[in-house]
């Protein structure tokens, strides 16, 4: 079932126009300028400037894309992050190998190392030999009091 709406007039207030006359006197406008002759440099198009106007008119063709059915684009892979591990050959000793012989986790080790406010030289590692001994006592202490 189609509804079809009764276009009623509005009733007029004061000095005012209907807007059926406005919108014909508009139209009546718009179909005198199409009707005229553009001058020198100008068009009728609004989108074109005149330099667009007077430069040749290239034709595009429509390029048509087509559906990429079944076709799988490949998904660029993270690279996985690297563990940095210090290359110990022998020139310097790491908290993990003064922890094995104690059998305590280097992760606890650090705990107790910075409550102890044992300064660190960066890592967790000195030169071979040259190991602080408040850090082998500080250690040895964590284990006999647990």
């Amino acid at each position: 079932m189609v509804v079809r709406k009764k276009i009623l007039p509005s009733p007029e207030k004061g000095d005012s126009i209907p807007l059926s006359s406005r919108l014909e006197r508009v139209r009546k406008e718009i179909r005198q300028l199409n009707d005229e002759e553009p001058m020198e440099g100008e068009t009728n198009d609004p989108k074109t400037t005149p330099a667009e106007a007077s430069a040749p008119t290239e034709v595009k063709k429509a390029v048509k894309k087509t559906p990429t059915k079944g076709k799988t684009v490949p998904k660029k892979i993270a690279k996985k992050a690297v563990k940095k591990v210090a290359a110990s050959n022998g020139a310097v000793t790491t908290l993990a190998e003064l922890c094995k012989p104690l059998k305590l986790k280097p992760r606890a080790a650090r705990r107790v190392l910075r409550d102890a406010k044992v300064s660190n030289p960066g890592r967790w590692s000195w030169p071979k030999g040259k190991v602080p001994a408040t850090v082998t006592k500080v250690l040895k202490d964590a284990v006999a009091g647990e």
